[in-house]
């Protein structure tokens, strides 16, 4: 049975309705994922809530700070002189260098190195990492 020739009268209008939502549909994930790519959260100098954040590592960065006064060398992931709860913090070593870094969500973290003394925020969206002055109350 061949389609009714009326339906194509009726649908038509339908159809061109549905191309341009699609459209419309089309512009806005664009304009979604341009506004889920621009960084949400932007790290200042003494930023307060990295700043609580860094805190939570001070005694990590004491202790990797004792071993390496004492031995000359960062110490090894797992030594027995380094905190065993790190509250979220990934420990990271090879030789003189070491660092800490904790992930902040999906993409942004937060790191220091034992080798600059700086904190790092990284947005993790495809910007360039930031080095941030942060108050922990430490050197």
């Amino acid at each position: 049975m061949p389609f009714p020739e009326f339906l194509f009268s009726i649908l038509a209008p339908l159809r061109d309705l549905l191309l341009q939502l699609g459209g419309v549909l089309y512009v806005c994930v664009i304009i979604v994922q341009f506004l889920l790519n621009t960084p949400v959260y932007r790290a200042v100098d003494h930023d307060p809530r990295l700043t609580s954040i860094a805190r939570t590592a001070v005694p990590y960065i004491a202790a990797i700070d004792r071993y390496f006064g004492a031995h000359g060398i960062c110490p090894p992931a797992g030594a027995a002189d380094l905190p065993h709860e790190k509250l979220g913090w990934q420990y990271r070593s090879q030789g003189a260098y070491c660092g800490l870094w904790i992930k902040l969500g999906w993409d942004p973290s937060l790191g220091w190195s034992r080798e600059s003394r700086n904190w790092v925020y990284e947005p993790g969206d495809g910007t360039e990492a930031k080095t941030i002055r942060l108050d922990v109350g430490m050197p």
